[in-house]
């Protein structure tokens, strides 16, 4: 009885458990990735094998962490959660591109640092409004997504224009030489590497609500479907049942 009093009042909160052996199976997904590598000479199985098992670590340890961290709703803790995923995000976004220069972490984690406070402190005061404002059930998740994207945009972005720097520097310091002043030029590199990072941000924008409305337009006709093959079935039950 207490078992199925725990389920259904799991139930009818939206909770969903996932077993460990669902777990296994979505895993198997990274497996079948390393495969298609191997066979085609990517390159590519090492780092998605590595990459899976630091997923799961990070998991794993996200979830002792932020435990105690929603029950006890302590700005202390949620500042610190927030610094540890901002200096994390700030160190992967510096490590991947391929060119660098010193002092390129700090000003990744200073532009993110910055992005992050504007956006948490609009989108938690204007739209969202916890009671209270720092919430972790809200900042926690919020302060996520944006990283999410963030940290995409800016490695491409820097990676690009580092990039370009390298490619025509000779170019960048004659017009430095003639007169030029710094930003006017590297402002085509700069365009071009805004251009490029923005461009998953803008394909997500695209066709986010086309995706949504396309998934739930499938899931009504195969539900419409469904239902009626089980109508014509029981019709045909009843039919032969009385005849």
């Amino acid at each position: 009885p207490s078992s199925s009093s725990s389920s259904s009042s799991s139930s009818s909160k939206g909770i969903a458990y996932i077993s460990v052996v669902a777990v296994a199976a979505a895993g198997l997904l990274i497996v079948a990735d390393a495969a298609i590598s191997l066979l085609l000479g990517l390159g590519l199985h090492w780092q998605l094998v590595a990459g899976g098992a630091r997923c799961i670590g990070q998991l794993a340890v996200l979830g002792a962490l932020l435990g105690p961290i929603f029950r006890s709703k302590a700005p202390p803790l949620v500042a610190a959660y927030a610094a540890f995923m901002l200096a994390v995000g700030s160190s992967e976004a510096a490590s991947r591109p391929a060119y660098s220069y010193r002092g390129m972490a700090r000003h990744v984690a200073g532009s993110l640092g910055a992005a992050a406070t504007a956006f948490l402190c609009y989108s938690l005061a204007v739209a969202v409004r916890p009671r209270p404002w720092w919430d972790p059930q809200y900042s926690i998740p919020t302060l996520g997504l944006m990283l999410g994207n963030a940290i995409s945009g800016v490695a491409v972005g820097l990676g690009a224009l580092l990039e370009d720097f390298a490619a025509n520097g000779d170019r960048i310091e004659l017009l430095l030489c003639l007169g030029a002043s710094r930003w006017e030029a590297t402002r085509g590199a700069v365009a071009r590497a805004v251009r490029l990072a923005l461009t998953p941000l803008l394909n997500q924008l695209n066709v986010v609500g086309l995706v949504v409305r396309v998934l739930r337009f499938l899931r009504f006709a195969f539900f419409e479907f469904w239902n009626k093959r089980e109508r014509e079935r029981v019709e045909r039950e009843r039919k032969t049942f009385f005849f």
